[in-house]
């Protein structure tokens, strides 16, 4: 995994287009041109806007975007520069409760390797056993598992946990009175929505759940990481966040904000996964190579 990670890193500084990367490749100035000729405002905007304003208008619109009402009355987060400290705070805050975490298997980029350096004990979880209530929980108890993590949609299979089964693993955490943990970086690829903080507070369930913009919108990296929790352990990870980072950049924020805003007045999610289909499609119609892209991009109209 640290190879992959290396390599991942090797091509996105020296290669055009790495379809293996979390990154957006996106024109900014085709589908996005309204945004650039503001950042002069939007610095501005920045500048005059105080920190919690500032982070609950990014939360809001996240929710606004993702159609997510439990987020939106969720008063209990933090954001983070990146989804990767998301996670580095998850694993401080585990291992100071001493927590043996099961975590979805497969798992790809950088999720295990930052659990591990954490110290987290980790069992591996068959992604399969999502599908089979009854077999996740005799797992769940025969591995005396404190939280359970996961990727939803995961990566890399696609494994998508739709709202019954994400309602039916939510009730099983509350009978079993374990933490659900989860990773939604890729909440963008959900063809219809869900809202697990609903069901989560509905349920009252002690909860993590972690976003995600850097993979949708092309902000060059410029990016944040929604890390959100149920209220009786947001003292505890909010104390951790408050040791690393003051902030994340205001101007970030608001920035993301205006991609976001754009995105919702051509359409929301379907406008972006339009943009995606349309290079998917690109990608299908030609050989797989690096050459070969190269060839074709300006075709791609990525």
């Amino acid at each position: 995994l640290h190879s992959l990670r290396r390599r991942q890193r090797q091509m996105c500084i020296r290669d055009r287009y790495n379809l293996a990367d979390g990154h957006s490749y996106i024109s900014a100035k085709t589908h996005f041109s309204s945004v650039l000729p503001e950042l002069p405002d939007l610095w501005g905007s920045a500048a005059e806007t105080p920190v919690p304003q500032m982070e609950m208008a990014f939360k809001d619109v996240f929710a606004d975007y993702f159609a997510l009402p439990g987020l939106k009355n969720h008063q209990y987060f933090s954001i983070c520069p990146t989804a990767s400290n998301s996670i580095d705070i998850v694993g401080a805050w585990a291992r100071s409760k001493q927590l043996k975490i099961g975590l979805v298997e497969p798992t790809f980029d950088n999720l295990a390797q930052l659990l591990r350096r954490r110290e987290v004990e980790l069992e591996a979880v068959p992604e399969s056993l999502f599908s089979d209530l009854g077999l996740l929980e005799r797992f769940v108890q025969n591995k005396k598992l404190d939280a359970l993590f996961m990727v939803n949609p995961n990566n890399p299979t696609g494994f998508v946990i739709d709202a019954v089964m994400m309602r039916n693993i939510v009730e099983l955490c509350h009978r079993l009175n374990i933490i659900l943990i989860l990773d939604t970086s890729f909440r963008f690829c959900h063809k219809t929505a869900v809202d697990e903080y609903a069901l989560l507070v509905e349920k009252g369930v002690s909860f993590i759940v972690l976003e995600d913009t850097g993979k949708q919108w092309p902000t060059l990296d410029a990016k944040a990481s929604l890390l959100s929790y149920s209220k009786n352990l947001a003292q505890e990870i909010r104390a951790i966040y408050e040791e690393i980072y003051l902030c994340c950049s205001n101007f970030v924020l608001r920035l993301i904000i205006a991609f976001i805003e754009a995105t919702l007045k051509r359409g929301g999610l379907s406008y972006v996964h339009s943009i995606i289909t349309k290079n998917a499609e690109i990608v299908r119609s030609h050989p797989v190579s690096y050459t070969h892209l190269r060839a074709h991009e300006t075709a791609a109209n990525l």
